[in-house]
């Protein structure tokens, strides 16, 4: 019953509403004047209680805080001076491995040294590659002369690769023999080369003479000779190396003797020798599988 009544007193407006009931106490012509300044003095109170205890709790966070940074940063430290006590440790360590090896490579360098100078060829040859690899050519080649003069193959076919001028043809050659007659197949087939580059030469050198000169480009006789004896040189060191089964060698030794029955067209029985030679040549070259060979044998209509 009272709340029906409260109710409909409430819905004719005779109670108010809340918003009513503060605009009383907060109106500066109310007459409750001592409720409002109670009321405004409350709420001063509760802001100060509520700035006071956020200022308490930021208070009590801050040394926290400060610890903890400091810990962090405590840390942070004790790593960095570890990783650098590490990295100075790895550093010495390492120079000491450096010293180490240098002192152990200048004590074999010396002996190597020591060696070389009692005629140890295979010393003298480290030695030339030692030399060599740290820019002293001329030193290098003194060794590999001193080492070759003894045998030392590896020697006396550096000498060889090292001298690129023509003017040094002839000490190459002879290096290059110096191999073959240990029975190295690479110089020998240098050899061959070389002796096939000598007729060359002569080839163009009469045509250029002939050109400018108007005379004619047929070699003298003397030249004739001297191309017949680069001719046989070449076959005998090509054949030495043939021999052996070197399929290039077999290669370029049949070629030769192509060429020569293509030159020998007024001799018709050495024409089908020299034929003959070359085919046979070619045949084993092809049968280890060297294109070349193959190639031309397919040319020549002839079965490999």
């Amino acid at each position: 019953m009272t709340h029906t009544v409260m109710g409909q007193r409430r819905k004719n407006g005779e109670l108010g509403s809340w918003q009513s009931i503060l605009n009383k106490y907060t109106d500066p012509t109310s007459k409750n004047i001592i409720a409002r300044t109670r009321l405004l003095y409350g709420v001063a109170i509760a802001r100060l209680i509520a700035l006071w205890i956020g200022a308490a709790a930021i208070l009590a966070i801050i040394p926290f805080a400060i610890h903890v940074a400091s810990k962090t940063q405590q840390k942070r430290a004790a790593a960095e001076a570890k990783a650098q006590q590490e990295r100075m440790a790895a550093t010495a360590k390492a120079q000491q491995e450096r010293m180490a090896a240098t002192a152990k490579a200048q004590q074999e360098l010396e002996i190597l040294k020591h060696k070389a100078d009692q005629n140890d060829k295979e010393a003298q040859w480290l030695l030339g590659n030692y030399l060599d690899n740290h820019g002293d050519r001329h030193g290098a080649k003194n060794m590999w002369r001193k080492a070759g003069k003894q045998g030392h193959l590896l020697s006396q076919l550096k000498m060889a690769s090292v001298l690129v001028d023509r003017l040094d043809d002839s000490e190459k050659s002879t290096w290059y023999e110096m191999a073959a007659n240990q029975g190295n197949c690479y110089a020998q087939m240098q050899l061959g080369d070389m002796n096939l580059k000598n007729i060359e030469d002569i080839i163009d050198t009469n045509i250029t003479i002939s050109k400018y000169a108007g005379s004619s480009a047929e070699p003298k006789e003397w030249q004739i000779k001297l191309m017949d004896e680069y001719r046989e040189s070449a076959i005998y060191w090509y054949e030495m190396a043939a021999s052996k089964g070197d399929s290039e060698a077999q290669y370029k030794l049949g070629n030769l003797y192509l060429n020569m029955s293509r030159q020998s067209w007024d001799q018709y029985e050495e024409q089908i020798l020299l034929k003959d030679k070359a085919v046979e040549w070619f045949r084993a070259s092809a049968k280890q599988g060297h294109i070349e060979s193959r190639k031309t044998l397919d040319a020549l209509g002839i079965i490999w």
